[in-house]
């Protein structure tokens, strides 16, 4: 039985936009061209016995449930960012000509904006980014089952994106959200996001309330990282692993 998230779209809004999508259906190019095994005696790719063979990221489940978790807001135009004298971000949303060509549009597709004065000026920046606050204009809305609120954060495991989106966690259940999520452009890059890059990761979760304790465990076995660190790679996905499934309505 699935749950349902809602994702609702301001309705003062007009222009084409882009439905928020799983986050499974683009997974990063870096991660599909990556490493499933490597050496376990030196750790390089070349492996010359099936023995020698260990697991690499893409055998690690853990980290491919971060890439794939919920849903992705992704932007609905191209923006080209500039810096001004070197410094402070400029944008621009682009349009194609007939040739497939970047041009200047005339359409203000309403995907950022720059927050001025003292809000949020004692958030600290992101290492290696610049200083401007930005936030992401988004249109959508969502709503979850009650009991559940969304975590809305930057594309998990994706410092490859020419910025950083901040984290928040909304009771959706309760508040229809959209509006501003705020992000950073990294220091000194220029050029052009695309349309269709994914800038916030939503993913619901359930709320509890919780309690913490901590002991030693009783015996080696009760320990199971312990036992599948023995075995030559597979042991979780085979073993423990659970599949996580986060599609839209036409999928189901």
């Amino acid at each position: 039985m699935y749950k349902k998230i809602e994702f609702i779209l301001d309705p003062n809004f007009t222009l084409p936009i882009n439905i928020p999508i799983p986050a499974a259906s683009i997974l990063p190019n870096w991660w599909k061209d990556g490493e499933s095994f490597i050496n376990r005696e030196n750790g390089a790719l070349d492996i010359d016995r099936a023995d020698l063979k260990s697991a690499g990221m893409k055998s690690c489940m853990p980290f491919l449930d971060a890439l794939n978790s919920g849903y992705f807001l992704t932007t609905w135009a191209d923006i080209e960012i500039t810096k001004n004298d070197g410094v402070e971000v400029e944008y621009k949303y682009l349009d194609k000509n007939s040739k497939g060509e970047n041009i200047y549009g005339s359409t203000d597709w309403e995907i950022v904006k720059e927050r001025q004065g003292a809000i949020g000026y004692t958030i600290p920046r992101p290492a290696g980014h610049s200083h401007n606050h930005m936030v992401w204009n988004s249109k959508w809305g969502w709503k979850v089952p009650k009991g559940w609120s969304v975590l809305v954060t930057h594309p998990l495991n994706q410092a490859q994106l020419p910025f950083t989106t901040l984290s928040a966690i909304v009771d959706s259940d309760r508040f229809v959200p959209n509006g501003n999520i705020p992000f950073f452009i990294k220091e000194n890059w220029t050029g052009v996001i695309e349309k269709g890059t994914p800038f916030a990761q939503l993913i619901p979760i359930n709320r509890q309330e919780w309690v913490a304790t901590s002991r030693v465990a009783g015996s080696k076995e009760e320990f199971i990282a312990n036992k599948a660190r023995s075995v030559q790679f597979g042991y979780y996905r085979s073993k423990l692993w659970v599949p996580k499934k986060y599609k839209n309505d036409t999928d189901v």
